[in-house]
């Protein structure tokens, strides 16, 4: 289990810490004033983490011990995703590196990236620029696997639309 905090911290702890939780509250997670918890990912050691921030900037990482290595509980993790003024940390999912993600913005648009298409880093790097945004105040809001049966939009309006994001139109 991955733990993604808003600093772009993130941790990796074995499933087994969650599996035997009674009803009694327990600390996997120590996060410093100010910093939230963004995303839990289920990583498998065969599947590639990506992480997203709002500028449309993807880190793709290769799931493995000496790359992201398991935690204790008072561990806060490395942060993987350093970010620059005004940006946050959207999302992380966990993918087979067949597979692909699909991000969406806050101006709805919606696109599918294939993982051939994201480089491979260590966590010392930036990631790449993967989205275009043809809106100046636009930003990536969400960011799934393709594994995922649908995505849920609510819309401004308040209506809310579902999507199949393995019929999205992958990007060259």
């Amino acid at each position: 289990m991955g733990l993604l905090s808003s600093d772009g911290r993130f941790k990796r702890l074995p499933i087994e810490k969650f599996q035997d939780l009674s009803g009694r509250a327990t600390s996997v997670l120590k996060l410093k004033e100010g910093v939230s918890l963004q995303r839990a990912v289920l990583c498998r050691t065969s599947q590639d983490l990506v992480l997203a921030s709002s500028t449309g900037r993807l880190l793709r990482l290769a799931v493995y011990d000496n790359n992201l290595p398991v935690m204790g509980r008072n561990a806060q993790g490395p942060v993987l995703l350093r970010l620059v003024p005004s940006e946050v940390v959207v999302s992380a999912a966990s993918v087979s590196q067949k597979r692909g993600v699909s991000v969406v913005t806050r101006q709805g648009m919606t696109k599918r990236l294939l993982m051939d298409r994201l480089r491979l880093y260590q966590h010392e790097n930036l990631g790449q620029i993967t989205v275009r945004f043809s809106h100046r105040n636009d930003q990536l809001i969400d960011l799934c696997s393709d594994k995922a049966d649908q995505v849920a939009a609510i819309l401004s309006s308040g209506c809310s639309l579902r999507l199949d994001p393995y019929h999205l139109m992958a990007l060259d």
